[in-house]
């Protein structure tokens, strides 16, 4: 994800997903520093918009039982089933 090549493959692949990632991702790339926001962290935070936002009933969660912490959040990964 650091590489241009990883870069790019990860764009085309939010283009997929939602026809407004240029737009979004050329905001967020003009309205802060790369000291700020690093190009890498725009791209996950498009995708985990993407995965709360557009496919709710293809969410998997890793592990499938998971734990809680101390405030009670769950501790787990999710992400579309592919």
């Amino acid at each position: 994800k650091k590489t241009l090549e990883g870069r790019q493959t990860r764009l085309d692949i939010l283009r997929t997903l939602d026809d407004r990632t240029d737009a979004i991702r050329e905001r967020a790339m003009s309205s802060y520093l790369r000291k700020e926001v690093a190009e890498d962290d725009i791209y996950d935070a498009l995708i985990a918009a993407i995965t709360a936002t557009h496919h709710p009933n293809d969410l998997v969660s890793i592990p499938s039982t998971p734990e809680y912490d101390a405030y009670g959040l769950r501790m787990e990964m999710v992400h579309m089933r592919v």
